[in-house]
């Protein structure tokens, strides 16, 4: 815009009764720009009339509510004109209407209404902040007394794949994985220890075909998880310990019972009343050990305190935490099961009308070998190595951890643990030196 053209729309807006401000917000220029003008020109130009500005104001207790009819165009000027103490006061809405009036001289005169809404603010959100003066926190002091612990083993898969050229014996099962679930039991002393089943492959006794490297391995089976189930017991001198059968131990049964009946409920008459002779209990010398043998997979189950259900499990759905979801859904309590070589843990919360309550679901993988030996198994196959251990409080509130196992190592309460094959140890206690 020209100089010329600038000052008559400054001239013409004067005569409407604009001041130097409102003038150069209607021509998008500073207030000073307006002055300027009008100086060079050097023009004597009415003085600005006084806004005829209707400011209605209505106050209850913590609101305001402000409207104003004329000149007042915009927030700033009504909050201004109406003196209200902007830190007193906070606007929760406002709008503004334009229109055209009829003025002197038959010129068109530009009118505003502009409504406001208040609150008021309350002291504390008027507060000053000032820099926190930080304290350290003095050490928290975690209480043990009457805390029960209970040891979660799952899957181990003894067995092996034997080279009949070089006798070589390829376990199914991961040593370090079953070392690291001994010292854990040193640690932490448990109350329970519970065997989630499938602790035997025994791939010779199962309904499909057997590959030759898989025939006559069990007796040294038998021997080394006898050998890791006594470790258990002198790691956790105290502890119960009870072995779930699993779809796996259930294989020896269903040979015996269909192929060789007379022998499915023989006992040796040395121990007429003890377990058949030719039932995983029996075959592993599981009284020796003072470990309990829970039958009847997949029905067979042990209740942890009252508390907790453990079995095998047989549900087993593709993708992570799948299938612990499927257990939690209909479920009323709290579940622990194995079978799927996968470390999953979900939770529930259930309302009721005296609270709340949460269970918990949880399998902790395997520890048999996860790098496609286990028969049926592939090196891409969706497994992880694990432990679990479930706390219950004096409360009787339960919390379950898993401790997740990685090439052959895991870490508890921040030490990390490395297992050892002791395959040496294995082989002098045994006497069998082909593993």
């Amino acid at each position: 815009m020209r100089n010329e053209e600038r000052l008559a729309e400054i001239i013409r807006l004067r005569k409407q009764g604009m001041n130097n401000t409102q003038i150069g917000r209607a021509l998008g220029i500073h207030r000073s720009t307006v002055i300027r003008t009008i100086n060079r020109a050097n023009v004597k130009l009415p003085p600005p009339q006084s806004p005829t500005n209707s400011i209605a104001i209505e106050e209850d207790d913590d609101e305001l509510h402000l409207n104003a009819k004329g000149r007042v165009q915009s927030l700033e000027d009504l909050l201004e004109q109406a003196n209200v103490d902007t830190t007193e006061w906070r606007v929760t809405k406002w709008v503004a209407n334009k229109w055209e009036s009829l003025g002197k001289e038959g010129t068109t005169v530009p009118l505003w209404q502009v409504k406001a809404w208040l609150q008021r603010l309350p002291d504390w959100a008027k507060k000053t902040l000032e820099p926190i003066k930080h304290l350290p926190r003095k050490p928290s002091r975690a209480s043990e007394h009457g805390l029960k612990r209970a040891l979660i083993v799952p899957d181990s898969q003894n067995g092996y794949k034997i080279d009949r050229r070089t006798q070589e014996h390829t376990p199914l099962h991961d040593r370090k994985a079953w070392d690291l679930a001994v010292q854990v039991a040193q640690r932490i002393q448990p109350d329970e220890i519970i065997c989630l089943g499938d602790m035997l492959d025994l791939a010779p006794f199962g309904s499909y075909t057997t590959a030759p490297d898989l025939h006559f391995t069990t007796t040294p089976t038998l021997l080394e998880l006898h050998w890791w189930l006594a470790q258990l017991r002198l790691a956790a001198p105290s502890a119960k310990i009870t072995y779930l059968e699993g779809n796996h131990e259930l294989r020896l049964t269903r040979q015996v019972t269909d192929h060789v009946k007379e022998a499915a409920d023989l006992r040796p008459v040395d121990d007429i009343d003890g377990p058949a002779a030719l039932s995983v209990p029996r075959l592993l010398a599981l009284d020796t050990l003072d470990i309990d043998y829970v039958p009847g997979y997949p029905g067979g189950e042990y209740w942890l305190w009252n508390k907790v259900r453990a079995y095998h499990g047989h549900i087993a759905r593709k993708g992570g935490g799948a299938s612990t979801a499927a257990v939690i859904r209909d479920a009323s309590n709290h579940t622990l099961f194995g079978h799927i070589h996968r470390t999953e843990m979900c939770a529930k919360t259930q309302t009721h009308a005296t609270g709340r309550n949460v269970i918990y679901s949880m399998t902790p993988g395997t520890i048999a070998r996860i790098d496609g030996v286990v028969p049926g198994a592939t090196k891409r196959s969706d497994w992880q190595q694990g432990l679990g251990i479930v706390y219950m409080s004096p409360r009787e509130q339960i919390h379950m951890r898993l401790l997740t196992i990685n090439e052959g190592m895991c870490v508890l309460d921040g030490a990390m643990l490395h297992g050892e094959d002791r395959v040496d140890e294995i082989r002098k206690a045994t006497g069998y030196s082909w593993f």
